[in-house]
């Protein structure tokens, strides 16, 4: 016995080569504003269709092999997802990515205090992880330059300056894949030694 078809597969199968609106494939395949947009949220989570506009979609890369390969999206539970999420628009990394952007050279301390909102030290712990992963995928360069410490004996603070600026979306670290994966451009950089 086979199942009906989810509207996920239906939308998957019928998008081709270009970009249609939510009307244009709600009309070709019978279904509402709402049903067309709950399926492409989860064919965008799986990473088969990506949103190019509001409004409009078209298959990725990995929809395009998935239909030249004749996967079968079925229903059922909504389990983990493989796809990394994109990030969220106001975490300290996005916020710190922001920063790294506008200053273009800066030490742990400069961004610390910029994107920090309740707990400094907490932010200075997550920016100095984060800012090992993204010199270790080229993001951000260690200049040889150091910045006075303020305590007395510091050997000073480490100069950083960002290399590749791909937009506006801090890239996401996946400790499974041990990459990041940068949703300006699509592309995963690995880490050389995280």
């Amino acid at each position: 016995m086979t199942s009906e078809p989810t509207n996920q597969h239906r939308i998957l199968y019928h998008l081709g080569d270009g970009c249609e609106v939510i009307a244009q494939i709600g009309e070709a395949l019978n279904l509402n504003h709402t049903q067309v947009g709950k399926a492409a949220c989860g064919l965008i989570a799986s990473g088969y269709i990506e949103r190019v506009e509001r409004g409009c979609f078209q298959l990725t890369e990995a929809g395009v092999q998935a239909v030249a390969s004749g996967v079968r999206i079925c229903g059922g539970g909504s389990g983990p997802t493989k796809s990394i999420r994109k990030p969220s628009r106001n975490t300290i990394r996005q916020r710190a990515w922001r920063a790294m952007q506008i200053h273009r050279e800066f030490t742990v301390p400069d961004i610390a205090m910029v994107v920090s909102r309740a707990d400094p030290p907490k932010a200075y712990k997550s920016l100095h992880g984060f800012l090992r992963q993204l010199v270790a995928a080229g993001y951000v360069m260690r200049t040889a330059r150091k910045v006075p410490g303020t305590a007395s004996g510091s050997n000073g603070f480490n100069r950083f300056r960002l290399i590749r600026d791909t937009g506006p979306r801090a890239p996401v670290y996946s400790h499974k894949r041990g990459s990041f994966h940068d949703f300006n451009t699509g592309k995963d950089w690995p880490c050389k030694q995280v």
